[in-house]
């Protein structure tokens, strides 16, 4: 049911509080944020598949990454580094091989997802459209951890609001953008970095059970 979805973000949200309530957003190749009040009550916003949601996620962004690639090749959309990081990353030396790449074997979502790299070293290097679509992202998924506080919480004055996954506990423009996001849309929420990650939330769980 829900707990098995649930499961690992549980998890990750009890190693980023140890153990108190609080919301996690977990960024990687997909993305899920999910919350457990005082009471142990649970609520969950997104996390529903590449297709239907994962909002700011690598999968989603690095799909942003490659339509800003395509657009600005064939001049439809502005000029910007993405086309030669892309084809860098994947061995393509133009749109056509990139397709190729794209459609011809299948591609796992994780393998699409890393494309999302691009957008990020780009955006740290200046580039304005890489950044305006790690903004986008920032901002994707700081909409998840308000619906989550929506359903937990009436007044949320000092809810803990964490993050995990590989996107997001990578130190640069996204996690900084993101824990903005977050206190602009929550001033009164409490954005923390994850205290352990959820192998660790794993063991003390494990161990609280005992």
């Amino acid at each position: 049911g829900v707990f098995e979805v649930d499961h690992d973000a549980a998890v990750a949200l009890y190693g980023a509080t140890g153990g108190k309530p609080g919301v996690i957003t977990i960024a990687g190749t997909g993305a899920i944020s999910f919350g457990t009040d005082a009471d142990g009550r649970r609520a969950r916003a997104d996390g529903w598949g590449r297709l239907m949601g994962d909002e700011g996620s690598g999968y989603d962004l690095a799909l942003r990454t490659l339509r800003a690639a395509a657009r600005c090749v064939d001049g439809r959309g502005p000029q910007t580094k993405l086309p030669e990081r892309v084809f860098r990353t994947t061995g393509a030396a133009d749109l056509d091989q990139l397709a190729t790449w794209l459609y011809d074997s299948y591609r796992s979502p994780a393998e699409i997802a890393a494309l999302a790299r691009c957008a990020l070293e780009a955006a740290e290097r200046g580039d304005s459209v890489a950044s305006v679509l790690v903004q986008e992202s920032a901002d994707r998924l700081a909409e998840s951890p308000q619906a989550v506080i929506r359903q937990l919480w009436p007044t949320p004055a000092g809810v803990t609001v964490s993050y995990g996954g590989t996107l997001l506990v990578r130190e640069g423009a996204l996690q900084r953008l993101f824990c903005d996001a977050v206190r602009e849309r929550m001033p009164a929420a409490s954005v923390q970095p994850p205290l352990y990650g959820a192998a660790h939330g794993a063991a003390l769980r494990a161990l609280g059970k005992l």
